[in-house]
């Protein structure tokens, strides 16, 4: 497997038939390790040397370990995961991004927030592969365009109400 020089995807590292380690440090302290088999199970700065004795051949992996998945806040989400208004989201942190699904369907987010009503899965990942899975959904709601609407078609209706009466009074039967 090839990996970047940060990855979580890694648990161990098995050196090839020949090779042995020569020395690991983890976070600039010297760990203990066999000769064959370094441990990548703790999160930190890995620097690993390792040779082939019978090629006189010495090489360096430096390495960062990292499993713990990026972790998201949402604003506007209840304990379920349902929202009733638009949805926004930080934490964030450098190296990582967010994919979206919305109702099944890749979804492009264009702002820092959700404000089109559906089933979500949003997927955050960080720049060592971790990946941490939220699921919203956010149910239909009224914004300031839709209650200004809303009030302008109530005026509509009532003004017509009124003058329909209004007329009623005046018409006259000959």
């Amino acid at each position: 497997m090839i990996v970047s020089g940060v990855t979580g995807k890694v648990n161990y590292y098995n050196m090839p038939e020949g090779f042995q380690v020569d020395s690991v440090t983890l976070d600039g302290k010297e760990i203990n390790h066999n000769l064959t088999r370094v441990e990548l199970i703790t999160e930190g700065d890995f620097n690993i040397e390792y040779s082939c004795p019978k090629a006189k051949t010495y090489y360096t992996l430096k390495l960062t370990i990292d499993h713990t998945p990026p972790e998201i806040t949402f604003k506007g989400v209840d304990e379920n995961g349902v929202a009733r208004g638009p949805v926004y989201w930080e934490g964030l942190g450098p190296g990582e991004s967010l994919s979206f699904m919305r109702d099944g369907k890749t979804y492009k987010a264009r702002t820092d927030s959700l404000t089109q009503t559906g089933e979500y899965q949003i997927t955050a990942t960080d720049q060592a592969g971790n990946e941490a899975v939220y699921y919203i959904t956010i149910m239909l709601y009224l914004n300031a365009q839709s209650v200004v609407f809303f009030a302008l078609f109530v005026a509509i209706i009532a003004a017509v109400i009124i003058y329909l009466q209004y007329e009623k009074k005046r018409m006259r039967v000959r």
